[in-house]
């Protein structure tokens, strides 16, 4: 017995589906509606027979709508609609032929521009297409599913209007026949089945043992309903790499979807930038979208552990830490899964992420001993050596030591791409910051050293000087690091040259500048090298805050800046610099054409140094902050005068760089009578920011 599916339509409203015997019977199994059914059906299905075994008959208006009820007609009642004016045939292989209406098929792009085309073509002209490659039950699925959508179509537009949503309908394929039915929907460009057909590859597209065959355009559309997990899993296959997909406008949009699109701008994946295109407010870039998202859901993922399943917390990070970019372990998870008797140590754990550009690993207890009895932080040097990519690592306030600075600086020595180290608040003293120092003049890459908070003494031994001058540092931050004098400094080497030595002494020695030879012996000389003495060649950023910097100490700084001219902030704020230094400083500043920004807060300078001010604000090229903040004894005799030349400046800024001078007084002695004053004559300046 030969049993086909048979799909009936009359007017433009209606469907049925059946099972049709060639034989006396007709049985229509599937039917949906409550009005009753026509006597003369009209089957758009049929094998090549002679037409004489059928007899013609007119078409009906009626909706036929059957209620799941077996109907039995006779086969002498059952005729074929001829393909006149409405209808058209479609051929496909094996010479099974389909009469279809021709609007429910104008969603056929290929048989629109046939039918609707300025052209006239054959297949117009006989009312037939031809799609010889295409199986008998592939199209018979894509006018099953063209057939419901039309009348989902219709019965939206009839009871909602035009505009209304369409309605959503199951529509299954057997799975074998999804690859053929996808390919016939997008060469017959049926957008709607095309979807359909594409997610329903996307879902099982683990079970496909080969995708390499597909167009790449119909492996994008399949590639744009994958989840991001199965995209994930879909770029783990060599057959969807030989593709070739630039598959970043999808991560981006799954970025999107996580809300997560403005957090960190990507950038191209050859390399990641110089440090000096990072926004650091946000975070180092990121090397792609893919890496963005991976790395927020692992990062999730850590956050989210509690101390179970760590047996499949490990095999995600394993499996997905090579595209992460960044990851922060927090106290949380420490506590919980790095420092449990059988979990991975600090090195393994962060040997999961082999290609990772930051790590950060803020306010962790890396001085406490581990259940195994070893010191987390020692392994600071093994993470480098394992981590070749790695450009940002941050272990501030972490409790690193000395022996741990050091072994971080062994790993230091043969790393090729680190570009800031941050390792404020800690306690690796003067010997483990000597330690890190002294191998910079070897590594190119650090750009930023953070050492903030650190208890080191900033008189230390001249190779570190020499060291440090010869690195490639363009910001050296070293805020609230003593300088004491009278404190004997570790023995440095006496062969070469030695260049700036100091002597101090208890008397004042501002402009004290002698050779090591005219050094004298006795208690009342002890040799030291300033860390400032000779600074970085190329540096940018120098950061002395809360360094009990005195006068003495500026002459030396000043000498040191007088040949650099890439030096753009120096903070000097929180110690105790005089006017004596302040003036050294603007004198300076005369000299200097590149400094932008300069902190002087919370000294303890007065009106005596306006003067020097003025001069310096007049022609310098580029500054645009200056702060005298919290200097409480600064007067306001010059105040007037200083305001002016800094308008003057404000002008210059505006002229030439498009920018505002920022000058900042506030919290010092100016009386509220005169700040009131000054700020109402000063309320339409637009080339200056002033707080007083």
């Amino acid at each position: 017995m030969d049993v086909d599916l048979a799909v009936q339509m009359v007017g433009e409203e209606s469907v049925s589906l059946g099972v049709m015997d060639h034989g006396d019977v007709i049985e229509v199994k599937e039917d949906v509606g409550d009005v009753p059914k026509s006597t003369e059906p009209k089957p758009w299905k049929v094998k090549k027979k002679p037409l004489n075994t059928f007899r013609a008959v007119s078409l009906s208006n009626d909706i036929e709508i059957y209620e799941s009820k077996v109907a039995i007609v006779s086969a002498r009642d059952f005729e074929v609609t001829p393909p006149e004016t409405g209808y058209l045939c479609i051929r496909c292989q094996g010479d099974e032929e389909f009469y279809i209406p021709s609007h429910v098929v104008d969603c056929f792009q290929c048989v629109d521009i046939i039918l609707h085309g300025d052209a006239v073509f054959k297949e117009n002209l006989e009312k037939m297409i031809r799609f010889p490659d295409i199986r008998t039950e592939i199209m018979e699925s894509i006018l099953r599913f063209v057939f419901i959508e039309h009348l989902n179509n219709v019965k939206s537009e009839k009871y909602w209007g035009p505009d209304a949503p369409r309605l959503v309908f199951q529509f299954e394929v057997e799975p074998d026949q999804v690859m053929d039915l996808i390919q016939a929907a997008h060469f017959l460009g049926i957008k709607s089945l095309l979807n359909v057909a594409a997610t329903m590859v996307a879902h099982h597209l683990a079970d496909i043992p080969d995708v390499s065959s597909m167009v790449p355009d119909l492996a994008w559309c399949v590639a744009e309903q994958l989840t991001a997990q199965q995209l994930f899993d879909a770029e783990q296959r060599p057959d969807f790499l030989s593709l070739n997909l630039d598959t970043s406008v999808l991560w981006e949009r799954h970025c999107k979807r996580l809300q997560v699109v403005d957090l960190v701008q990507p950038v191209s994946t050859s390399s990641y930038p110089s440090y000096d295109r990072w926004d650091m407010g946000e975070g180092p870039p990121s090397t792609s979208w893919k890496s963005l998202y991976v790395s927020l859901g692992l990062q999730q993922l850590a956050d989210r552990q509690n101390g179970e399943k760590l047996d499949a917390f490990f095999a995600e990070v394993a499996y997905k830490g090579k595209f992460a970019y960044n990851h922060t372990i927090r106290g949380m998870m420490w506590d919980w899964v790095l420092s449990a008797p059988k979990s991975l140590s600090l090195a393994s754990y962060a040997r999961l992420f082999p290609n990772i550009f930051s790590l950060v690993l803020v306010k962790l207890p890396l001085d406490k001993p581990l259940a195994d009895g070893a010191l987390p932080c020692m392994s600071l040097g093994d993470i480098l050596l394992n981590l070749p990519s790695l450009q940002h690592l941050d272990v501030s306030e972490s409790g690193v030591t000395p022996d741990a600075a050091v072994s971080l600086s062994k790993g230091l020595k043969s790393h090729t791409r680190l570009q800031v180290l941050r390792i404020a608040y800690n306690n690796i003293q003067t010997r483990g910051f000597s330690a890190i120092a002294t191998c910079l003049s070897t590594v190119k890459t650090l750009k930023i050293l953070d050492a903030r908070g650190n208890g080191i003494q900033l008189s230390v031994a001249q190779e570190v000087v020499a060291a440090l001058e010869g690195s490639s540092l363009r910001e050296l931050l070293l805020a609230s690091n003593c300088t004491p004098f009278g404190s004997q400094m570790p023995h440095f080497q006496r062969t070469g040259q030695i260049r700036h030595i100091f002597t101090i002494r208890s008397t004042d020695f501002f402009h004290t500048n002698v050779e090591a030879e005219e050094v004298a012996s006795g208690p009342a000389f002890i040799l030291q090298a300033f860390l400032w003495s000779s600074l970085p060649n190329h540096l940018k950023r120098l950061q002395l805050a809360e360094c009990q910097i005195t006068d003495s100490q500026i002459a030396t700084l000043i000498r040191a800046l007088d040949n650099h001219e890439t030096i753009e902030i120096l903070e000097l704020s929180d110690n105790q610099i005089t006017s004596a230094g302040a003036r050294a400083i603007f004198t300076w500043l005369q000299r200097n054409k590149s400094l932008r920004e300069l902190q002087l807060g919370n000294n303890n300078i007065t009106d005596s140094s306006s003067r020097d001010l003025i001069e310096a604000l007049g022609p310098h090229p580029r500054l645009e902050k200056l702060s005298l903040k919290g200097n409480y004894s600064y007067g306001e005799e010059n105040l007037r005068a200083v305001i002016q030349a800094a308008v003057r400046q404000g002008e210059t800024l505006l002229l030439t760089q498009q920018k505002r001078f920022t000058l900042d007084l506030s919290s010092t002695d100016v009386s509220f009578i005169t700040r009131a004053r000054i700020l109402q004559e000063t309320t339409d300046l637009t080339e200056i920011y002033l707080f007083i």
